[in-house]
């Protein structure tokens, strides 16, 4: 296996400084929560332990070079046309469905999108056939994204370009549609971590910069700042389905979930409703731990054996076959739909041996598809953003069962699959001929 400084560092920064941020506004931020179980922070510190022993790699001294084949270099994940087609074909698919789904039958823009979602979830799930066919897919807009990020480092964009991306524009702000912010999140972070591999890959060879500059359309900046300030808006839409402002809302926050809140009496009173947001921000990103300590607390663990991970696997096998198997899960867990951590959810799945065996793996495959998507390219970029994304947002949740995070997963797989049948087949008739 080879391994490049480079590719450790990354992987290292995605995984420590998220933790390192979680710790800072928990403990030194204007939320106060209760003291924890002192084994919580054991089980982080033996989840983390594989991590810290990547630090040697550091050590390494490897350039990263680019494979090349035919002449061309690969950054492109899916070179072929027909694999970027596929993607296309995705994304339409999910964005006509979610347009019939949540706009022509569910009516979110009449009704509200934020009162949308709290109708649905006091319905319960609708077992809706367009809901799980975007569900499924919207991990599809995050990948084109990626590959016209790639496409524009080695050709000039066109209409077709722009087309698509204001497609994916369009799909971005469809997220919001279910009146949750997690998929818009995830995607982001996801397109980021792409963004930075690809930048950090050493085009031509030794170190040499090949090809045009790596970088995001301007408008698409500015739509990613609108995005930013939206996900903070809901906290406000929140609060008012509710009945209350931002002020009540901060107060009822410290009430229900039994923290202390810090609130200034020196800030002006716009600025004010900016800190209430911030509040539910931090609240939003630090709040898990909280919830993991109660199983330790209590000394439970409910081993449901990937079912909170992947959750769509199994739902998928209880409607098909008619088992229970999702609902008798979410029934072993203290608090069903609260985040507890990426540590959280494994242990919640597999126990405290099978969390610290996730943590190992989660290591080696991160250093693994992290170095070869700097080497090689080709879809190995999009196997490394997802992890590097699975790690940046572990001390939230586990992007396995939120938001388009599962989607995403799956169509990587599928795109992998079908990069080596496409290279099978190419092998194949090369013999052929030879013969």
């Amino acid at each position: 296996m080879k391994v490049n400084r480079v590719g450790v560092a990354l992987l290292l920064q995605a995984f420590f400084l998220p933790w390192l941020a979680f710790i800072v506004l928990r403990y030194l931020g204007p939320v106060t929560y209760p003291s924890v179980d002192g084994f919580s922070f054991l089980f982080l510190a033996i989840f983390m332990l594989p991590f810290f022993l990547l630090l040697p790699f550091l050590l390494v001294s490897k350039k990263v070079v680019v494979r090349e084949v035919s002449g061309v270099w690969v950054s492109n994940p899916l070179a072929e046309g027909r694999g970027f087609s596929v993607v296309i074909l995705l994304v339409f698919i999910y964005f006509f469905a979610v347009v019939l789904d949540k706009i022509v039958l569910s009516n979110v823009l009449t009704v509200g999108i934020t009162e949308a979602r709290y109708a649905a979830m006091v319905d319960g799930p609708r077992g809706s056939l367009l809901g799980a066919v975007h569900y499924l897919l919207a991990g599809a807009p995050v990948l084109l994204a990626c590959l016209l990020l790639s496409r524009s480092r080695w050709q000039k964009g066109g209409v077709l370009e722009f087309c698509l991306w204001v497609l994916v524009v369009v799909c971005f702000a469809s997220f919001f549609l279910s009146g949750g912010r997690n998929s818009y999140v995830v995607g982001v972070v996801f397109i980021l971590f792409y963004f930075s591999l690809e930048k950090k890959r050493s085009v031509g060879g030794e170190g040499s910069e090949g090809g045009r500059n790596l970088r995001f359309p301007l408008w698409i900046k500015v739509f990613s700042v609108f995005g930013f300030f939206y996900v903070l808006y809901i906290f406000v839409e929140r609060a008012e389905i509710r009945g209350t402002n931002l002020e009540g809302a901060v107060f009822a926050l410290a009430k229900n979930y039994n923290v202390d809140v810090v609130v200034p009496e020196w800030i002006p009173g716009a600025f004010l409703q900016i800190y209430y947001c911030f509040l539910f921000l931090v609240f939003y990103v630090t709040h898990s731990l909280s919830y993991l300590s109660s199983y330790f607390e209590l000394g439970y663990s409910p081993n449901i054996g990937g079912g909170y991970s992947f959750s769509v696997v199994f739902r998928i096998i209880d409607v098909l076959f008619g088992t229970s198997y999702v609902p008798d899960a979410l029934d072993q867990l203290i608090i069903p739909g609260v985040y507890l951590t990426l540590p959280g959810t494994m242990y919640v799945d597999f126990g405290l041996f099978g969390a610290f065996l996730a943590g190992i793996l989660l290591a080696f495959l991160s250093l693994v598809y992290v170095s070869r998507a700097l080497r090689r390219g080709g879809w190995s970029l999009l196997a490394g953003a997802y992890l590097l994304t699975l790690l940046a947002l572990s001390p939230i949740f586990s992007i396995t069962n939120v938001g388009n995070g599962f989607s995403t997963l799956m169509i990587i797989i599928f795109l992998s699959f079908w990069n080596r049948r496409r290279s099978l087949s190419r092998s194949s008739a090369r013999l052929l001929v030879s013969d």
